[in-house]
């Protein structure tokens, strides 16, 4: 009995500590917040839809298949009318084409061939016009954030977390049983209408990024996705206990904060705290590859989808009647989509 009260005490301690993140984040998602995937309309969801409509499409190029040999059926009655004058209807194939082989013949008009690769280079300009050292690409996605966030009328957001890496010892077996309560899974993550820019991390009306070091960034590279699209995709260094945006003073106390939705380290102590019975020792959160993903126009520089990815590795030492160690990766997503301007 003592010992199942302990095991039981113990759990509370993991849920409260390494799940107390999780809390944090879903509190701070009715206002806002959160890491990765910044909300969108699931891709799921928003895949099912795609496919009915594509079925239906389907269907009715089918339908206007058959319709095509029908009219290869009239065709081909009448190839055995030219069949009497096999090489009349052989011209009159040419001639047919005379209108296809006199663009083509017409190399001299196959002048106009070249006059459209002409309007071609404009597009092989624009491609080299995106930025590709980390320096360019963190000012191109300050621009289109401030841009986004200065313009947009509406976008959905999703978020949801995950805990892997759990270790508490004999307890972790049974903490893991009970996460998914605690949890917010990817199939639950409810979609989020939201018509304020302050949603969209970090958390101000008008700052779209408050990170300006580009030392800081691990990776960085801007994509052409072609039809005037083009996605920037950074990772940023590991950081540990950083703080969230302060929307006071309007700036980040930390680097990864200047992106990302970073829970205080205070607002953890004090759901920890709710847990008399525990006493913190010790915790560090390491917010490992922070990543985020931002698909944008590059004609209007307008965000059409964005997608957060924030692992934080936690590390904890607490005390029951006894010093107990925790870790684990609770790890937070926030997708954004649907965006209308």
């Amino acid at each position: 009995m003592k010992k199942t009260w302990t095991r039981t005490l113990a759990v509370m301690m993991l849920l409260s500590l390494v799940l107390s993140f999780a809390a944090c984040a879903n509190a701070n998602t009715a206002n806002p917040d959160s890491i990765i995937a910044i909300s969108l309309v699931y891709d799921d969801n928003a895949a099912a839809p795609e496919s009915n409509d594509t079925a239906s499409d389907a269907t009715a190029p089918t339908t206007a298949a058959p319709a095509a040999n029908n009219d290869t059926t009239a065709p081909t009655t009448a190839a055995p009318a030219a069949s009497n004058d096999t090489t009349a209807p052989t011209t009159a194939a040419p001639a047919a084409n005379n209108d296809t082989t006199a663009p083509t013949t017409a190399n001299n008009g196959g002048s106009d061939t070249p006059a459209p690769s002409g309007d071609a280079p404009p597009e092989a300009p624009a491609a080299s016009v995106l930025p590709s050292t980390p320096a360019d690409i963190l000012a191109k996605y300050t621009e289109v954030m401030n841009k986004t966030k200065a313009d947009i009328k509406h976008y959905n957001k999703k978020e949801w977390q995950t805990v892997t890496d759990l270790n508490l010892g004999a307890a972790t077996s049974v903490v893991n049983a009970l996460i998914p309560q605690f949890m917010t899974p990817e199939d639950k993550a409810e979609i989020q209408d939201r018509d304020s820019g302050h949603n969209i991390p970090p958390d101000s009306d008008t700052v779209g990024c408050a990170m300006n070091d580009p030392n800081f960034i691990k990776s960085a590279k801007c994509e052409d996705l072609g039809n005037g699209q083009a996605k920037i995709t950074i990772v940023l260094q590991d950081e540990v206990d950083p703080e969230p945006y302060n929307r006071d003073t309007e700036s980040s106390p930390s680097k990864t904060g200047g992106i990302f939705p970073c829970m205080p380290r205070q607002s953890i102590l004090d759901e920890v705290a709710k847990i008399s019975v525990i006493k913190v020792n010790s915790f560090s959160l390491t917010y490992k590859d922070c990543t985020v993903e931002a698909i944008y126009d590059t004609a209007t520089g307008h965000v059409s989808e964005m997608h957060y990815t924030m692992p934080v590795y936690v590390d904890a030492s607490l005390k029951l009647l006894f010093d107990i160690g925790a870790t684990g990766v609770v790890t937070d997503y926030v997708t954004i989509n649907n965006t209308s301007y």
